[in-house]
């Protein structure tokens, strides 16, 4: 869904008071722990790398913490789920009440 605004309606969620968590934030700071650069070729391949080691939910699982800590505070948007893993995970350990999400 290239270019269909999930940025700006996470934007204009942002700043409507929303807490904003992006997905691929938590795949650049691994790949810099790791020392690779940031690319969109190495930025896929870490993507894919990691998820074939734990699972096609593994950034939902690492932003978890996060996402929770930020919903007891607050509203919060999601920019950048990237698989039905991910969406099942957090459907199943968060609150729904006033949960909106951004979906690639």
């Amino acid at each position: 869904m290239a270019g269909s605004g999930k940025s700006i309606a996470s934007s204009y969620f942002n700043n409507k008071g929303y807490s904003l968590v992006y997905f691929g934030g938590v795949i650049y700071e691994k790949m810099k722990e790791e020392g690779i650069e940031i690319t969109p070729e190495s930025q896929k391949e870490f993507r894919e790398k990691i998820r074939k080691e734990h699972g096609m939910g593994v950034v939902a699982k690492l932003l978890l913490p996060k996402i929770k800590k930020l919903y007891s505070e607050g509203n919060v948007i999601l920019d950048g789920l990237y698989s039905w893993d991910e969406y099942k995970i957090l459907k199943k350990q968060t609150i729904k009440k006033n949960f909106k999400k951004c979906i690639d």
